[in-house]
């Protein structure tokens, strides 16, 4: 089945939006039946840590680009400060953001977005289970807050520590890099790893950089050749950038 119309893209990816905000709500308590009427259900239960920030990260790309619509294009926004509504107002701007110039980089990051909250929504019910509090903080099940105390906490540490070693000789597409890279305090995004990959493929061409220097895919995935790399050697590049 071919791609469907770049408008018609934009449109899918706002309705998805709009889909999984609402899946990444947390349930709110049931009233029972045997309830007074009118009693309070219980409140909703909190939201993980995880889930905010990639809500809110979700948030941020789309009112970028948003504020790039109402720049260029000369209108007011004239929606609500949510999610959503956000999507929506893109959505109603759909023909005009398929025929702008950066409109594969609004896909790429978008998609990237949605990606990761719906990689938290839909990862299994166990790890964003409620269980508790303690001292003031949510605790889950199978979360960042595995359980109350210091033992707990460090055997998490411990375990992070662990995994952010192991990553390093595994070989993943950008996106999946970006998040190994947190592991090791770099906060960077699939988008700036092509770019590095982008700027040395250049720079080897021009002949400033040896065939066996920079960064590099191992391989290429898929139909759409998705590049892929050795987590190692991103931390190598992104180590000599911040060096220079």
């Amino acid at each position: 089945m071919p791609d469907p119309a770049p408008a018609q893209r934009i449109r899918n990816l706002c309705d998805q939006i709009s889909d999984l905000v609402e899946a990444s709500l947390p349930t709110a308590g049931v009233q029972r039946l045997s309830d007074a009427p009118g009693a309070a259900t219980e409140p909703r239960l909190p939201m993980h840590h995880d889930t905010v920030e990639a809500r809110d990260h979700l948030k941020q790309i789309l009112t970028s680009w948003a504020l790039l619509i109402v720049e260029e294009k000369r209108v007011r926004y004239d929606g609500r400060d949510e999610t959503t509504a956000v999507a929506a107002w893109i959505y109603q701007n759909a023909d005009w953001m398929a025929t702008h110039p950066a409109f594969d980089d609004f896909i790429t990051e978008v998609e990237e977005a949605v990606y990761d909250l719906s990689r938290i929504v839909n990862r299994g019910v166990s790890s964003r289970k409620f269980c508790g509090w303690d001292n003031g903080r949510p605790v889950f099940a199978n979360g960042n807050e595995l359980a109350a105390g210091d033992a707990a906490g460090q055997t998490l540490r411990n375990g992070r520590a662990a995994l952010a070693i192991t990553v390093l000789d595994v070989d993943l597409p950008a996106k999946d890099c970006a998040e190994a890279l947190k592991l090791h305090g770099h906060d960077i995004t699939a988008k700036q790893i092509l770019k590095l990959h982008e700027v040395d493929e250049r720079r080897r061409t021009g002949g400033t950089l040896g065939p066996h220097e920079g960064l590099s895919p191992v391989r290429r995935d898929g139909a759409r050749n998705t590049p892929v790399f050795r987590v190692s050697e991103v931390l190598a590049r992104l180590t000599r950038q911040q060096a220079s």
